[in-house]
């Protein structure tokens, strides 16, 4: 019908690309299994530090009461406008992404142009054969001293108020044109949650005696222990 605009169904656009049936099934996966637990995940760590660090939760808390408007609906554009409430997301994204590594193979013979090594740096370029498998960890990226600073290893939002990563330093939601086409989606889910719940509770406490994060490895990046937490009106 022409009163109406064609429908985008994934499964048929990849068929008429390819018609290998494991590559349809490969990239079907490859979109849908990351997508299936990642707001979830990424909401279990929001609150597994929340609960940890009460002054955050207060200081989060007096932020959405002070933008809260005559039952004004929290539309995308509201909610990135509560800057501690996005910086405390995007520690926790810093901290613990939700895909926690990522691999990429080589199409064709490149060269990257750091990462090798020399006598007197680390900073060479360096041959990448085609079908190499690089696998790079976005935890370990983020959690450098060199590009975060010392407390690197700490939970901060505060570091967000007056820093900015250099380009391709924070990336948990990928970069370039593979880029994670969900990311404002999964954004405003994380933001809108937390918004309503914190709204809700006026405070949090930690009901888990392992105070560390200790990951599970799986498609995404869990924590061991979820967020043993209690919530108070």
């Amino acid at each position: 019908d022409k009163c109406y605009p064609k429908r985008f169904v994934l499964a048929q656009e990849l068929i008429e690309k390819t018609k290998d049936e494991n590559d349809v099934r490969n990239q079907l996966l490859n979109i849908f299994l990351p997508a299936h637990e990642a707001t979830g995940v990424a909401l279990t760590n929001v609150f597994f530090h929340l609960a940890r660090n009460p002054t955050v939760y207060v200081k989060l808390r007096k932020e959405i009461y002070n933008a809260s408007c005559n039952g004004q609906l929290w539309t995308f554009e509201r909610l990135k406008n509560l800057r501690y409430l996005q910086n405390v997301i995007s520690e926790t994204f810093r901290l613990n992404p939700t895909i926690g590594t990522t691999v990429r193979m080589a199409l064709r013979d490149t060269i990257l142009p750091t990462g090798g090594m020399s006598p007197n740096s680390d900073k060479s370029p360096i041959y990448v054969n085609k079908g190499d498998i690089i696998t790079f960890s976005l935890y370990a990226l983020h959690r450098r001293k060199d590009l975060y600073g010392d407390d690197a290893d700490t939970f901060r939002p505060e570091r967000w108020e007056s820093f900015k990563p250099p380009f391709w330093g924070f990336l948990s939601f990928g970069g370039g044109p593979r880029v994670c086409p969900g990311q404002n989606l999964a954004l405003t889910e994380i933001a809108y949650t937390m918004v309503r719940l914190i709204q809700t509770f006026r405070t949090i406490e930690n009901r888990d005696p392992v105070m560390e994060f200790i990951e599970v490895y799986k498609i995404t990046t869990d924590s061991k222990n979820g967020a043993k937490v209690a919530l108070f009106r």
